[in-house]
């Protein structure tokens, strides 16, 4: 965060030095030749494109993560707006100062190019926006596996508190279970959310269960291991049911 803070000062710094020299160096200019429309137009368009240019370097430098899976949109956008800049430079020398078109087909020839630019920039931006909201949405989608399997790592360390021979047969049934959570496709499908939702729900019943103080009494202990091998049994259920509806969403 200290580094992008520092990027942008930089940015920020530099901008502001090549704003002032263009404007100073245009008024220099406007010595030689008459303050005319096209002086106004070229002297905004030259300043819009390096504020389009410098801001999309600080954009880049403040939201760099955002960028890691949108590169080439991302420098398609430098690359369109590097090409404003020149071009308003190239039409502010040789169209306004060199050849001296009319003024009604210099504001034409900036209009049409600005508006260009806006649509290839549009476009970009869009399919950027596009690409981070699949990314999030494939993260989002990953998560249900990675919860689950974050619960019975958790519900296995409640095993010390176990006795013998209690403690190998559940340790047994956690093994069975997170070899199938292991093998389970972790991208789900908006169709199946329900069902994903009530498998995560019921291993946080088992963490539960699993969290609950083991009975030293025989006959109690014997019912406490009954009743989770009942849940392991419901979660196992869901989780072939959620795999055989995974498989059949996704062919």
């Amino acid at each position: 965060m200290t580094d992008n803070r520092l990027g942008i000062k930089i940015i920020t710094l530099l901008y502001g030095v090549i704003l002032t020299i263009t404007v100073i160096g245009f008024f220099l200019l406007a010595s030689f030749h008459i303050l005319d429309v096209r002086f106004w137009v070229s002297l905004a368009t030259v300043v819009l494109a390096e504020t389009i240019v410098w801001s999309l370097a600080g954009w880049g430098a403040l939201r760099a993560e955002q960028f890691k899976k949108t590169v080439p949109a991302f420098l398609g956008l430098v690359v369109v707006a590097v090409t404003y800049q020149a071009l308003t430079i190239m039409y502010a020398v040789l169209l306004w100062l060199v050849i001296a078109v009319p003024t009604s087909l210099y504001i034409w020839i900036q209009l049409i190019t600005f508006g260009a630019v806006f649509v290839i920039g549009g476009l970009l931006i869009w399919f950027m926006q596009t690409e981070r909201g699949i990314d999030k949405e494939e993260r989002l989608q990953v998560l249900g596996i990675q919860e689950i399997r974050s619960i019975l790592n958790e519900s296995n360390l409640q095993l010390k508190g176990w006795q013998e021979p209690y403690r190998s047969e559940l340790k047994q049934l956690f093994v069975q279970l997170e070899e199938n959570v292991r093998f389970s496709d972790p991208v789900t499908h908006p169709d199946i959310w329900q069902e994903e939702e009530q498998l995560v729900n019921e291993v946080r019943r088992l963490q539960e269960q699993m969290m609950q103080t083991p009975i030293e009494d025989e006959h109690k202990a014997v019912q406490q291991i009954q009743q989770l091998k009942s849940v392991f049994g419901s979660v196992q259920d869901l989780l072939q049911q959620r795999n055989r509806k995974l498989i059949t969403v996704k062919s």
